[in-house]
């Protein structure tokens, strides 16, 4: 038994309250093959979960009150994706093990299909509304793999409800949110921190938005404080607040393949858990992907090229960025730095980065390198010559990048 069904009292010996003299659910032939279907989507034959599963989808269903006070589309995703989002932040910051965010929400929608089976018994005191709303809230975030099991689970709950699932009818606008076709990018002045905005409607125009995914490619590719505004001004004024004086002069310009391309990388599949993520990034954990892929379809429709994700296999030419750095060197230092140490820093920092991403640096960049450093068998960070050489190589390509003095030094004086 899983740890989601435990507990659980049968359904099929309840009886069902008399709706306007017609007879009790449960009574008749069609109503006892349903409560079969709710029997088996409530997952009694499978493996058993993590121990925070359980709690944490209890804790989604018990914050139900922005669900159920949504008046619309667009503020019924943002309450779930806040309740998802909460729930799997807090697994985090207690260190959970186990944390397979895809599998969770499986868990769920089993426990928010028992809670509206088991509310539908007395729909007079509402408590449906909430696990329902949250159902039909997830087929408009989560990535459309994901959403078989959610959609069979309001299927099923739609027909044990009746017409109480018909209000509000605009539910059943939540999984046809679609991409208009409208979209701008932004970089900042290290060129690593970007931002592609994206335009969104519900049928017939309604609750139109922009989604912003702000993502950093210092190293690979990481969503930073993605999120959905009213419109580009909205979208573009978060993002130059949250980047800070690097993103002071950046305007939305024409979006390009390889803005795309890190966005793909994140649709792929789901992205690991680092531990330092914000709140914005576990509630778009799985809206950023889902907007990914209705973006992706809208540039399809339109015989669009789809971006593809970042080919990490590419043997790369230590001699493409040590050649250079050295020549560098020898003019601007006057002698030739130490070949093995060079190809040590070109490897590890080519190794690490986007293709098209390996001449930027930023501060991020720099921690990170440092970071993982202890883990190259050619590096040792505490080595005077790796000391000296390692700023010498970001300030090559901060002079390179033509950027300004002091931001170049900014970045190295970055410590990991």
């Amino acid at each position: 038994m899983s740890p989601v069904s435990r507990g659980r009292k049968g359904k099929k010996g309840k009886k069902g309250k008399k709706r306007g003299g017609s007879a009790p659910f449960g009574s008749s032939a069609a109503d006892q093959a349903l409560l079969r279907d709710l029997e088996r989507m409530a997952g009694q034959d499978e493996p058993e979960f993590p121990e925070w599963f359980e709690p944490a989808a209890l804790a989604v269903l018990d914050r139900g009150e922005a669900v159920v006070a949504a008046r619309g589309p667009r503020q019924l995703e943002q309450a779930v994706s806040e309740a998802l989002g909460a729930s799997m932040h807090q697994a985090v910051v207690e260190d959970r093990q186990g944390l397979q965010f895809r599998e969770w929400v499986d868990a769920l929608v089993t426990l928010a299909v028992d809670r509206v089976v088991e509310e539908a018994e007395r729909p007079e005191a509402g408590a449906w509304k909430g696990p329902w709303r949250l159902l039909n809230g997830l087929l408009s975030i989560l990535p459309h793999e994901a959403t078989a099991r959610a959609r069979e689970a309001v299927e099923l709950c739609a027909a044990r409800l009746g017409p109480l699932a018909e209000v509000p009818s605009w539910l059943d606008l939540m999984p046809r949110v679609r991409a208009t076709g409208r979209r701008w990018r932004l970089r900042d002045a290290y060129g690593t921190r970007r931002a592609v905005i994206a335009e969104y409607t519900y049928p017939d125009h309604t609750d139109p938005s922009v989604f912003l995914f702000d993502y950093d490619v210092s190293e690979f590719v990481d969503l930073v404080s993605p999120g959905v505004f009213d419109d580009l001004d909205a979208a573009v004024a978060a993002w130059r607040a949250e980047v800070g004086d690097t993103a002071e002069h950046a305007v939305p310009a024409e979006v390009e393949e390889s803005d795309l391309a890190p966005l793909a990388q994140l649709a792929l599949e789901e992205s690991f858990v680092v531990g330092d993520e914000n709140r914005e990034v576990f509630d778009n954990w799985f809206r950023a992907r889902r907007r990914f892929e209705d973006l992706a379809t809208a540039l399809a429709d339109r015989g669009l090229d789809v971006p593809r994700p970042p080919d990490w296999s590419q043997r790369f030419d230590l001699a493409e960025m040590a050649a250079p750095f050295t020549a560098w060197h020898r003019q601007t230092h006057g002698e030739d730095p130490d070949p093995e140490l060079v190809d040590a820093i070109a490897e590890h920092w080519m190794e690490t980065t986007l293709p098209e991403s390996r001449y930027l640096i930023s501060p991020r960049r720099v921690v990170m390198i440092r970071r993982e450093m202890p883990h190259s068998l050619r590096l040792n960070p505490d080595a005077p010559q790796v000391q000296r050489m390692l700023p010498r190589w970001v300030r090559w390509l901060g002079q390179r990048a033509g950027l300004p003095e002091h931001l170049v030094e900014r970045a190295v004086a970055a410590e990991g």
